[in-house]
């Protein structure tokens, strides 16, 4: 009947007798969702899904309540500007470090964005890549940022480490795997082989040394500035899994 508010009012009275009711969180949610407030009903359903039980006389709540998470989430995503409040954070960065931040669109990436940090590339500034052809770049533009915010802060305490692989890790990883690569051989060149092999290694390489690193960074951006990158953070664990309540 339209009548939003009287709605909430009534869900809000049957959570302060039961704040575990799933159907109380997803009525709410709706009821906000309904108002055009998708901003609440983010915040009602995001509460359902972490406090609420399921209940065997109705199933299927949670999921529902999911959807209409996601939902939310999205239609706050595609009313906000990611791409000015990154450059926000930007601007934040360059004060506190006084170090020179630039961006730049690069649509041949392979990635969403790449951080090119300005000594490494014997430059007097650092460049954030990205591409504006794929979904969700801003939140690795910001995931870029962090990486950089990290590395500053470390060296001007003077606590930077260069990490890498070795020459002899390399010989003990082609020493256990070649025989699967030489069964390549029967397919492909030799030096195709080859080639694979070595982009094989450093790219585990770099992933082991990468992953937690990527770790402390997501736990930077949720620490820091999750009011703002909610949406955009549950979008991309729904784009990553397939699945937001594998995480949820």
């Amino acid at each position: 009947q339209g009548k939003f508010d009287e709605a909430i009012e009534t869900f809000e009275k049957c959570l302060k007798i039961d704040n575990s009711y799933m159907n109380a969180y997803y009525g709410m949610a709706l009821a906000y969702y309904n108002k055009k407030d998708a901003k609440k009903a983010m915040e009602v359903a995001m509460e359902g899904v972490s406090q609420a039980t399921d209940r065997k006389e109705n199933p299927q709540v949670r999921e529902e309540l999911l959807k209409l998470l996601l939902t939310s989430a999205m239609n706050l995503v595609d009313d906000t500007n990611y791409m000015h409040l990154v450059a926000q954070v930007k601007d934040k960065l360059k004060k506190e470090f006084d170090a020179d931040i630039r961006f730049e669109t690069d649509n041949s990436l392979g990635v969403s964005a790449m951080l090119q940090y300005g000594k490494a590339h014997h430059r007097d500034y650092h460049l954030v890549k990205y591409n504006d052809t794929k979904k969700y770049t801003e939140h690795f533009m910001l995931h870029e940022l962090m990486h950089l915010q990290m590395n500053l802060a470390a060296s001007r305490e003077g606590n930077n480490k260069l990490m890498g692989y070795s020459e002899p890790c390399k010989k003990k990883f082609m020493s256990r795997y070649g025989k699967y690569f030489s069964n390549l051989s029967v397919k492909m060149n030799k030096d195709k082989v080859n080639e694979f092999a070595e982009n094989l290694f450093k790219g585990i390489s770099l992933q082991l040394m990468n992953c937690p690193l990527d770790l402390l960074v997501e736990d930077l951006i949720y620490n820091n500035y999750l009011k703002n990158y909610l949406p955009i953070m549950l979008m991309l664990l729904k784009v990553v899994n397939g699945h937001l309540w594998i995480i949820l």
